[in-house]
């Protein structure tokens, strides 16, 4: 049993290598969190109309008072008359508005019953029971309905080619993100003239870096990646990576902000040069993307939506503001808790990479991040396989997003160089463009065509 980073910082027991399964946790913390956190639902009101007509099945129609459109009715047990005592408005009322552990409350109630009408208490809580899940359903399919149309691939090719996406090249449009000196020779050997540096200190990139940036290239604007996990008490590395970024202004143009936290890091350090924010810095909605306009100039598009959804949000705001994602092994988990340093295996500097096997026989492979003195360390479980959008970059999401994000962690520099050539080429209007490429390659479209939601 594990109470994860409730009471202490993470240590071998938060993860184990002994059991495939969940284990459970302290029952009595978890009583604690439901006490102080789950105590209410968000609140929905809703309308009833019962129908208990003798010698007919019992009917509840539900609806919603602000969209009547959203409705369910259900039937149940045929309505009996009543031998002794029929049932009272109060009863009724009281059995169908019990709604305990479901968000509805409700605030309009009407009954057509016969004077002599009867029905077991126990076949009107059935008939509540059916007809709120019914209207739950009706409810999230019309939520469903606004968030995305019918059908999303459509929907992203029918949008138009916007004016204005002919003026910048391919190698303007491509921001490759690299985590070794050999991906990053590979990228600038293709011209690309955007490259995120993710180089956590500690790792070879890190200090290759820092011993001698010479090997940038200066057709090539720059940006440092800060890694997934802040940790308060090693606030000097991240000043020594921000300091980095200041020495070698002429050649780092900005930095890759992952968390909330480094937003507020970068705020109070001062820093004035351009941030941009991962995709783990959620965007879903303009309100988010108003109050973070404060503290980023760039964001990447959020994985989960999918692209008709991250086209009709932010359609306007794609061109000046946000990065697509095209390719790249997507994060699954990222965890405090380093599986090298449990099985005592931690090389205390650089990154490696290990693999989580699944039942199916799949392999993810699990970025170890072993920061300085093995005191910065964290896990990246990675997707089994890439992300790939090649067949939709004529699509206007792509077409339209300020820059195509290509994400390389498990790639050699030949692989990389491969990859960043085919999308060039497609990208250039070559329609084939790396087909022996992509045919080998077993990939994903993520949530670009169905949304997670």
């Amino acid at each position: 049993k594990s109470t994860g980073y409730y009471h202490t910082q993470n240590g071998p027991s938060l993860i184990t290598i002994g059991k495939p399964g969940y284990a459970g946790t302290d029952e009595a913390l978890l009583k604690e969190i439901h006490d102080r956190y789950c105590r209410a639902l968000p609140v929905r009101e809703i309308g009833a109309r019962v129908f208990l007509r003798v010698g007919e099945p019992a009917g509840l129609y539900l609806y919603d008072p602000a969209d009547p459109s959203v409705c369910a009715y259900r039937t149940g047990d045929v309505v009996q008359k009543a031998d002794k005592r029929p049932l009272t408005a109060d009863e009724i009322r009281t059995k169908v508005t019990k709604t305990g552990g479901t968000p509805f409350v409700f605030t309009a109630f009407e009954i057509e019953s016969d004077d002599d009408a009867f029905l077991p208490v126990s076949a009107l809580g059935r008939l509540r029971r059916d007809a709120l899940d019914a209207f739950w359903d009706e409810l999230t399919e019309a939520a469903r309905k606004r968030q995305k149309p019918e059908k999303p691939e459509k929907a992203l090719r029918e949008n138009g080619r916007p004016e204005g996406f002919a003026s910048l090249s391919p190698a303007d449009r491509i921001w490759a993100q690299v985590g070794t000196k050999e991906q990053y020779l590979a990228a600038i050997g293709t011209g690309i003239r955007h490259v995120i540096l993710d180089a956590p200190a500690g790792s070879a990139l890190y200090e290759a870096l820092r011993k001698d940036a010479g090997f940038l290239s200066g057709d090539a604007a720059h940006y440092l990646a800060f890694p997934e996990i802040m940790r308060e008490s090693h606030r000097s590395d991240y000043l020594e990576m921000l300091s980095l970024v200041r020495k070698e202004r002429h050649l780092m143009a900005g930095v890759l902000a992952r968390t909330a936290e480094h937003l507020r890091f970068l705020k109070e350090a001062g820093y004035d040069g351009t941030v941009v924010a991962d995709a783990g810095i959620y965007t879903w909605n303009t309100r988010t993307l108003s109050v973070l306009s404060h503290y980023c100039d760039l964001q990447v598009f959020p994985h989960e939506l999918s692209g008709a959804q991250l086209l009709s949000s932010f359609g306007e705001e794609a061109g000046s503001r946000f990065l697509l994602t095209v390719y790249g092994r997507q994060p699954m988990m990222v965890s405090a808790g380093c599986v090298r340093k449990t099985t005592g295996s931690c090389a205390h500097s650089g990154t490696s990479f290990w693999h989580l096997r699944d039942r199916m026989g799949e392999d993810f492979p699990v970025q170890c991040v072993c920061g300085k003195n093995g005191e910065l360390c964290h896990n990246v479980v990675l997707n089994a396989h890439p992300l790939s959008l090649h067949n939709y970059l004529n699509d206007p999401l792509p077409q339209q997003a300020k820059g195509l994000r290509l994400l390389f962690t498990t790639e050699s520099g030949s692989k990389t160089q491969q990859i960043l050539s085919a999308y060039l080429s497609r990208l250039d209007g070559d329609a084939q463009g790396g087909s022996a490429v992509f045919r080998d390659m077993k990939f994903t479209t993520g949530h670009y065509l169905k949304s997670a939601l």
